[in-house]
């Protein structure tokens, strides 16, 4: 799973993640933990991308239809984000983590979550934090 912050700060991490992602995933095909026919052992893959409450874009978080096991799907789709908004410092990373939840994981599974950000979450008391109690959908919420 990667989970990526698409806000404003981040054009140079999606070109990254990019860039490498296919990489990484042969490495990972190659290691002989996975099976390539598509089987239950086969390396699946998903998105995230997230943004942040108030940025007026399109999504707060948002998937890329589950996971599949097609390393160049998810490439294509790292490749559709752009890096818009923020600046309040933290972001939507507990939307993020909770759109994550929501797919469909292997129950019997490793299970990766690589989170690329350069922000915390909101809610843990960073200065400039628009929603010092959690994220404003209550999801993850913490104390400070």
């Amino acid at each position: 799973m990667f989970i990526q912050d698409t806000t404003g700060s981040q054009q140079t991490y999606i070109d990254t993640s990019v860039a490498r992602c296919k990489e990484v995933c042969i490495a990972l095909n190659r290691s002989g933990q996975f099976d390539s026919d598509g089987d239950s052992k086969a390396l699946q893959l998903a998105v995230v991308a997230f943004r942040d409450h108030f940025d007026g874009d399109e999504y707060i978080a948002k998937d890329f239809g589950g996971f599949t096991t097609d390393v160049d799907t998810i490439v294509a789709n790292l490749s559709t984000l752009v890096a818009l908004g923020g600046g309040d410092g933290p972001e939507a990373v507990t939307a993020a983590l909770g759109k994550a939840l929501e797919l469909n994981w292997r129950r019997d599974s490793a299970k990766v979550a690589v989170v690329i950000t350069d922000a915390p979450p909101h809610g843990i008391g960073e200065s400039h934090d628009y929603y010092m109690d959690g994220e404003p959908d209550g999801m993850f919420q913490t104390s400070v």
